[in-house]
C-alpha cells in the first residue's frame, strides 16, 4: 500500500482555529501519521492546502495529488474526515463513486468511519457528504450575514484599507489617516481641481514613480478616477458593492450604485466634502464635453465580439482606434483583450455592408422616395446652426483649458470639414432641382462617397469587432 495523507485548511477555520485547535494543519498531520504507523501503511507523500476552500478543487497540493494518482504513484488517500477532501456534495460524489473506484483508489476518512473497500460503510458516504456540503452553505450563510451587519454599522472588513488609510491595530474594522498615502490623494484632489484631467494626473503620478494603490509603479486614468469618485475620503464607508452569485462560485457580480451600503461619518476625512462636490461637477463636465465633441457615426452601436461590451473611441497621435472597454477597464485581470482597430476602418467597413446590401436588393428607383426626403433645406440650415454651436463650445473648451491640444485639432478639424459639407449642399440645395439632387444622392450613397449617421443608424443593428481586426456588421432585419 502506497499512501498519501491529505491536509486541508481553509481561511474560514483559521479564524476558529483557537476554538479547536484540532483543526489546524499540525494536529492534521500529527492525527494522520500516527494512524498510518499504527496501522502499518506506508506513507509514500503529504499533501497539504492551508488556506484554501474545500468548495471547489482549485487548489495546488490537492492537484499534484490527483496528478500522482494519474502517475500510479499512490493508490491509497487517507483524511481526517470527509471535509478535508471536500465541502461540496457533487465533487464529493464524483470522486468517491467514479474518479477514485475507476483508479483503483482506496479512500479513508477516519472520523467518518469511511474506507472505500467496506461496502456496506460506503453506502452512507452520499450522505455524510451531503451532510457536509449543507454545513458548508450554513457557514457561508452565516459568514455573510456577520458581515452584512458589519458593513451596516459601517464597520470596515476589507482585506486591505483604501488608499490613503490604515487599519487600525486595536480595531481592524476602523479606518486610520496613513499620514503618506494621505498626502498623495490630496494631491491628486488638488491637480484635479487645478483643471488636470485623471489621464495627466495619472501621467504625473507615474513619472514621479509615486506607488499605485497596488504598489505598481504605473498610474491609469481609471485608478485616478475612481479616487475621485470615492466617498470614503469623506469620512463615509462605501461597502456592498459586489456579491457572489453562490458559495461554490469566485465570481463577483457588480451591484448598482443604489444597491451600495453607504454608512457617513465612520472615520476621519481626508477631503472636505466641498472639495470632493467641487471635484465630482468638474469630473461630470469634462465627460459632458467628451460626449459632445467626440462625433462618430457609429457611436453606441460597435461591441466587442467576445465580452459583448461597447467599444471606446482612444484618441493616439491624431488617429482613432476603438478599443474594447473591459480590457482597458480590467487589463491587469485578463477579462478581455484589445481588440484595437482604427475607427475609420470600421467605419469604411459598415458602408461597404450597407450599401453592398443596397446594390443586391434594393433598385435605385426604390430609394428616391427616401432620398426626396433628406432633400430639404431648412432642416440642414437648423442642422448647421447646431454644428456651429458646438463648434463654438470646443474653441471655448480649448481657451478654458478644458480639452488638450492634440484633441483639440482633431474635433475642431472634424467639425469644420462637416460644416464646409453642410455649407455646400444647402447651397446646392437651393441652385438645383430636387429630384435631381435627390438622383445624385443616391449615386454618391451606393458609390460610397457618404456616409451620414442617419444613413447608417437607419440600417446598420451592430458592429462586433474580434481580434484579428475583425468586423462584423449586423444589419437590421426590416
Amino acid at each position: 500500500m502506497n499512501a498519501a495523507l491529505y491536509l486541508r485548511l481553509s481561511k474560514d477555520d483559521k479564524k476558529d482555529f483557537e476554538k479547536d485547535e484540532s483543526e489546524s494543519i499540525t494536529n492534521q498531520r500529527k492525527f494522520l501519521v500516527k494512524h498510518a504507523k499504527e496501522n502499518n501503511i506506508n506513507i509514500v507523500e503529504i499533501y497539504a492546502d492551508d488556506g484554501y476552500s474545500g468548495t471547489n478543487s482549485n487548489r495546488p497540493a490537492f492537484q499534484k495529488m490527483i496528478n500522482d494518482i494519474e502517475k500510479k504513484k499512490i493508490d491509497t488517500i487517507i483524511v481526517k474526515d470527509l471535509s478535508r477532501l471536500f465541502r461540496d456534495y457533487i465533487q464529493t460524489g464524483y470522486y468517491l463513486e467514479k474518479f477514485f473506484p475507476e483508479k483503483g483508489i482506496r479512500f479513508i476518512a477516519i472520523l467518518d468511519g469511511i474506507d472505500t473497500v467496506n461496502e456496506q460503510i460506503n453506502d452512507l458516504t452520499p450522505f455524510k457528504a451531503l451532510m457536509v456540503d449543507w454545513y458548508a452553505k450554513d457557514v457561508s450563510r452565516k459568514i455573510k450575514q456577520v458581515k452584512r451587519d458589519k458593513i451596516k454599522k459601517g464597520e470596515f472588513i476589507g482585506p486591505k484599507a483604501p488608499f490613503g488609510y490604515k487599519k487600525d491595530e486595536q480595531n481592524k474594522n476602523k479606518l486610520l489617516i496613513d499620514d503618506v498615502e494621505s498626502i498623495i490623494v490630496k494631491d491628486i484632489f488638488k491637480r484635479a481641481l487645478a483643471g488636470e484631467s485623471t489621464r495627466q494626473i495619472a501621467f504625473s503620478l507615474t513619472k514621479e514613480s509615486i506607488k499605485t494603490p497596488g504598489l505598481s509603479s504605473h498610474w491609469y486614468a481609471e485608478t485616478v478616477s475612481s479616487i475621485l469618485q470615492n466617498e470614503v475620503y469623506i469620512g463615509n464607508m462605501v461597502q456592498g458593492r459586489v456579491k457572489k452569485p453562490s458559495y461554490k462560485s469566485k465570481k463577483v457580480v457588480k451591484l448598482k450604485k443604489e444597491d451600495w451600503i453607504i454608512v457617513e461619518n465612520t472615520h476621519e476625512p481626508i477631503i472636505d466634502k466641498e472639495t470632493f462636490e467641487r471635484v465630482g461637477e468638474f469630473l461630470k463636465k469634462r465627460q459632458t464635453i467628451k460626449t459632445r465633441t467626440l462625433e462618430y457615426p457609429l457611436k453606441g452601436i460597435v461591441f466587442c465580439v467576445d465580452c459583448k461590451k461597447a467599444m471606446g473611441l482612444v484618441p493616439k497621435k491624431n488617429i482613432y482606434y476603438l478599443r474594447c472597454r473591459t480590457y482597458a477597464k480590467y487589463t491587469k485581470l485578463g477579462l478581455c483583450t484589445p481588440h484595437s482597430i482604427r475607427a475609420d476602418f470600421v467605419l469604411e467597413a459598415a458602408k461597404n455592408a450597407v450599401v453592398n446590401f443596397f446594390k443586391e436588393n434594393i433598385t435605385e428607383e426604390e430609394l428616391l422616395p427616401f432620398a426626396i426626403v433628406r432633400m430639404d433645406s431648412e432642416k440642414l440650415k437648423e442642422k448647421l446652426k447646431k454644428l456651429q454651436s458646438q463648434i463654438k463650445d470646443i474653441y471655448n473648451d480649448k481657451l478654458n483649458g478644458l480639452i488638450e491640444e492634440g484633441d483639440f485639432k482633431i474635433f475642431y478639424n472634424g467639425k469644420k470639414e462637416e460644416e464646409s459639407s453642410l455649407k455646400f449642399e444647402i447651397a446646392a440645395l437651393e441652385t438645383t432641382n430636387i429630384e435631381e439632387k435627390a438622383q445624385a444622392l443616391i449615386s454618391d450613397f451606393l458609390n460610397v462617397n457618404i456616409y451620414e449617421k442617419l444613413i447608417l443608424s437607419e440600417f446598420i443593428e451592430s458592429v462586433e469587432i474580434g481580434e484579428g481586426k475583425k468586423v462584423f456588421v449586423n444589419l437590421k432585419k426590416s
